[in-house]
C-alpha cells in the first residue's frame, strides 16, 4: 500500500492500519504524542481530577462497556 506524498509530509510520519470487516483506516500517528495526549486530557478536564478519582471513573466506563 502506498501512502501520498502529501500525507507523508503532513505532521505524521507514520500510520497505525485498522482493518475494518470491509475496510482499512490509517490512523496518524503523532510526532508529538506526549504533547497530543495532554491537550486531550486539558479538554476533557481529566487535569482537576486525582489520580485515584481517575482510576475509578476509568473502572466505572471499562465496566459499562463489559
Amino acid at each position: 500500500m502506498m501512502v501520498p506524498r502529501a500525507w507523508r509530509q503532513q505532521d505524521a510520519q507514520s500510520f497505525h492500519v485498522v482493518r475494518l470487516p470491509d475496510e482499512f483506516v490509517l490512523l496518524p500517528v503523532s510526532n508529538h504524542s506526549l504533547k497530543d495526549l495532554a491537550e486531550l486530557g486539558k479538554k476533557a478536564g481529566i487535569t482537576r481530577l486525582s489520580l485515584s478519582r481517575l482510576k475509578q471513573e476509568i473502572r466505572k466506563q471499562a465496566e459499562k462497556e463489559l
